[in-house]
């Protein structure tokens, strides 16, 4: 579920994030997640397998291809996104805690498993 961290007062927000979500992961196995999801996060983890969606971390170099994703986003969907100096500071900060993933899919490979 979500937590949430307060508002702006004493809020620090280099720092603080105001909402983060938390699910716990100790002691349950991939299967025990996925059968306590909801129904649209249960589909749309087995669409993501069906269709061969990976996922890999970016590193820092590779920062720019999430803000642009980010971006692209935060136009079409109207929202405010945070600067770029946000998404350094959070990985300054927290250092190796921190992951940006990216959503991929490598064809080539798609393609051959869907002929086999």
């Amino acid at each position: 579920g979500f937590e949430h961290t307060g508002f702006h007062k004493g809020f620090d927000p280099v720092l603080q994030i105001r909402y983060h979500s938390v699910l716990d992961l100790k002691d349950k196995t991939a299967d025990d997640i996925i059968k306590n999801m909801d129904g649209l996060r249960k589909r749309n983890t087995k669409k993501v397998k069906k269709n061969g969606v990976k996922v890999r971390y970016l590193s820092e170099e590779e920062l720019p291809i999430f803000r642009s994703f980010m971006e692209d986003t935060s136009e079409s969907k109207a929202f405010a996104d945070r600067d770029d100096k946000f998404y350094y500071n959070r990985l300054k900060y927290y250092k190796e805690r921190v992951l940006v993933p990216l959503a991929y899919i490598n064809f080539d490979e798609y393609i051959k498993e869907l002929n086999e």
